[in-house]
């Protein structure tokens, strides 16, 4: 009897253990040398299940009672090896992944460009610029600038200058490399941050420009004065070379961009007689599609460029009419000042600008 129940536990613990352990080697190994960085995890996890197994041998040796404990405790080994060898491949692999994904974006220019296009907010695109920047080529560093520019707002001026700065230094190093395009989008994206950039870099970048005018689309010309004008920087040779280009394209651009450019010339000082005689054809065609912004802009610039043409003006009070009550108290105040300047007495706008500035009085400054 003792000898047949002997027989019974030795199979018992026999085969407790052998599932036991060889799961436990099996995932542990397998995983760890398929991850490579999960391989101590593995053998870690082999050693585990080896004693696991060892355990449960010495059970079977003992009454039939003993062997079921052995035989429980040499599976429960096996599994805890397994649950182990499985845990520490994971972290392996995670560990891992994350390390390739960086090291593999800072390789692989199109992946570096999608992260770029996805980041979102000053933070997440300062760091990206910190860990990255050595590798941008001239793509990646004109669409960070744009990101900045977009991700900018008053409360993070600081931020966004600080940052636009060093980006500014890395554009330096490849401006040679870019396209119309990039140039003028990084322009845009410079006098929409504002602040005081580098005086070389400022200087640097109107000489690309200057060379690439020709190349421009009419929104890049539009938004290169702007900057221009936003920044306070007068370069008699860029802005020769800028009425040259923009003069043959002025019927292609948008209101707004008429807009923008007329209230540029102004703040720039730009009086050429060519100029502002075909944006004024442009401009009348277009006029019934300018937005109270642009229709405030454009009257201000008028009257500080001294412009008198009496059809552009009665089709511009006709059309501010119908939008005064889209300006704001600002808007209305210049659209005031450069109808008493020009001595204009439009009676029907007149009466209509005093209804709309009696609802918006309380944002007038003293």
């Amino acid at each position: 009897m003792g000898s047949k129940a002997g027989a019974g536990s030795g199979v018992g613990v026999g085969v407790g253990a052998g599932v036991g352990v060889g799961v436990g080697i099996g995932v542990g190994v397998g995983v760890g040398a398929g991850v490579g960085v999960g391989a101590g995890a593995g053998a870690g996890a082999g050693a585990g299940a080896g004693a696991g197994a060892g355990a449960g041998a010495g059970a079977g040796a003992g009454a039939g009672a003993g062997a079921g404990a052995g035989a429980g405790a040499g599976a429960g080994a096996g599994a805890g090896a397994g649950a182990g060898a499985g845990a520490g491949a994971g972290a392996g692999a995670g560990a891992g992944a994350g390390a390739g994904a960086g090291a593999g974006a800072a390789r692989n220019p199109v992946a570096l460009m999608g992260m770029i296009k996805t980041c979102e907010g000053l933070a997440s695109l300062q760091e990206l610029a910190n860990r990255y920047s050595p590798h941008f080529n001239y793509l990646h560093v004109s669409a960070m600038m744009n990101r900045v520019a977009k991700a900018y707002r008053g409360y993070n001026a600081d931020e966004a200058q600080y940052l636009m700065l060093q980006l500014s230094a890395v554009a330096l190093k490849c401006v040679d490399d870019m396209g119309a395009r990039e140039i003028a989008s990084t322009l845009w994206a410079v006098g929409k941050v504002g602040g005081v950039m580098d005086a070389y870099f400022m200087s640097r970048w109107l000489v690309a420009a200057q060379e690439k005018l020709p190349q421009f689309n009419a929104q890049d010309l539009a938004n290169s004065l702007w900057t221009a004008a936003t920044l306070g920087i007068k370069d008699d040779l860029f802005i020769s070379s800028w009425l040259l280009a923009a003069q043959e394209k002025l019927p292609e651009f948008t209101e707004q961009a008429l807009a923008n450019s007329l209230w540029a010339a102004a703040t720039l000082g730009i009086r050429d007689e060519a100029f502002i005689s075909s944006w004024l054809l442009a401009a009348q065609l277009k006029l019934p599609e300018f937005k109270a912004q642009a229709l405030a802009n454009s009257l201000w610039a008028a009257v500080t460029l001294g412009i008198r043409d009496e059809d552009f003006i009665s089709q511009w009070f006709l059309t501010a009419q119908m939008q005064l009550p889209e300006f704001n108290a600002q808007d209305l105040a210049n659209t005031l000042w450069a109808a008493a300047t020009m001595g204009i007495r439009n009676e029907p706008f007149i009466s209509q600008w005093f209804l709309t500035a009696q609802v918006k009085l309380p944002g007038f400054n003293a």
